[in-house]
């Protein structure tokens, strides 16, 4: 399945948020000896604000984490065990999907967090914010084009997406699930299709499309 895009090869913008990521971030405390101390966080402003505003938010925060040599190191790890060949960016989006939905387990959160890259690595668990993000960290790592997906349904129970960068969020929709929109080569002409990281399927599989999209509980409703 091919995303539709208006600019495939733009960048998202981040908009108007704050360029201070930290000074967004409210760490969740842990024991000050726990390595996961500092890695997973509340946000100040996420209640205020808007659809697009937290996507381009988590763009900033991801790229930031995706900086850590360590991420690339974990990529590349990846793409080694899967026998990737060099160049073979959509094989490269493949073996870290797939490495994903196997190694991290997927688990509801009691309290809405925002967990690194770093965290969810540590943990192997996280949500499908946790596991969208830690996705895209690798792919950046490695110059993977890459943006967020939201999806959710309207009052008939027709299920809608919004791609970042692309368009507006429709407002009327409640957005509950977030993917990924993957994308190779990395230095133009990029072919773009979809990333689900919760779940064993290939990539292309897309929640509005899919017939089996209701083992998605949140996407039911």
């Amino acid at each position: 399945t091919r995303a539709p895009t208006a600019n495939p090869d733009a960048e998202p913008a981040l908009g108007t948020l704050p360029t201070e990521i930290a000074r967004e971030l409210v760490p969740v405390p842990y024991d000050g000896k726990s390595p996961l101390a500092g890695r997973v966080f509340k946000v100040r402003s996420w209640a205020r604000w808007t659809e697009e505003q937290r996507i381009a938010f988590l763009r900033a925060f991801t790229i930031e984490k995706a900086r850590d040599p360590a991420i690339a190191i974990m990529a590349t790890r990846i793409l080694r065990a899967a026998k990737v060949p060099a160049r073979d960016y959509e094989g490269q989006w493949r073996a870290l999907l797939a490495w994903v939905q196997r190694a991290v387990l997927y688990v509801n959160e009691r309290d809405e967090r925002l967990a690194s890259p770093q965290f969810t690595l540590a943990h192997r668990m996280g949500d499908c914010d946790d596991m969208a993000i830690l996705l895209a960290a690798l792919g950046d790592s490695v110059r993977l084009p890459w943006r967020f997906c939201i999806s959710g349904r309207d009052k008939s129970g027709t299920r809608h997406r919004w791609i970042e960068g692309v368009g507006h969020p429709d407002p009327m929709i409640s957005y509950v699930h977030i993917y990924l929109c993957v994308g190779w080569p990395p230095f133009g002409d990029t072919v773009w299709t979809f990333a689900e990281p919760t779940m064993r399927v290939p990539l292309g599989w897309d929640v509005v499309g899919a017939r089996n999209a209701d083992q998605l509980p949140e996407m039911r409703s």
